[in-house]
């Protein structure tokens, strides 16, 4: 017999443990010490609060090559459009989910604090300013990003006050499980999605 998520009770009492709203904080995964860091290709970076990722275009046969997210970010950036892009990631903690396939283990997907941090999202961009070899995006990925959908805004708008808006790409995607886009954010920042550039989530 097999054991089903409640989707609505998990995702809440996860946002409760991975967002600290009045602060602007999130709980952000820490690489150090997790199964997760074993199967990076980079060493992590960022304190071991971020890692690079590869997106490529090729995919296995028989599938159509992914254009995702490399062909908007270089078309933003002035790049030209590669079969790779590299960008730095920062991880949620939490997931409401727990696919057989997710290669992120499960003790990163609870907002678990021997596996994480509270950070800000100018905290981040700090951290990503240092790195003397930054990729030209940030994906914010997760875990399930959407659970806290305030972290998008907020990159942004660390990103805008940095004056960096037209060298940085945000990126970042999600399962599509909840509503909390739509519940926890208002119109202003609804309105940030579609007027801000070197974005996609």
């Amino acid at each position: 017999m097999s054991n089903h998520i409640d989707t609505d009770r998990f995702s809440a009492a996860l946002r409760e443990r991975a967002i600290d709203v009045p602060n602007r904080r999130l709980r952000i995964t820490q690489f150090a010490g997790s199964q997760q860091e074993q199967d990076l290709s980079e060493p992590a970076n960022c304190n071991g609060l971020g890692r690079v990722r590869h997106f490529r275009r090729s995919t296995p046969r028989g599938w159509p090559n992914n254009p995702l997210p490399i062909d908007p970010a270089c078309h933003a950036l002035g790049l030209s459009s590669d079969a790779e892009l590299r960008a730095l990631v920062f991880q949620s903690a939490a997931c409401n989910w727990r696919c057989w396939y997710c290669f992120v283990d499960y003790a990163l997907l609870s907002a678990d604090p021997a596996h994480s941090v509270w950070i800000a999202a100018d905290e981040l961009l700090e951290l990503y300013l240092k790195e003397p070899t930054r990729p030209m995006m940030i994906d914010l990925t997760g875990g399930q990003p959407d659970l806290t959908p305030e972290w998008v805004p907020w990159m942004m708008e660390a990103v805008t006050r940095a004056g960096l808006i037209e060298s940085i790409y945000l990126w970042s995607d999600d399962n599509l499980s909840n509503d909390y886009f739509w519940r926890y954010l208002d119109l202003e920042r609804w309105s940030r999605f579609s007027v801000q550039r070197n974005r996609v989530g």
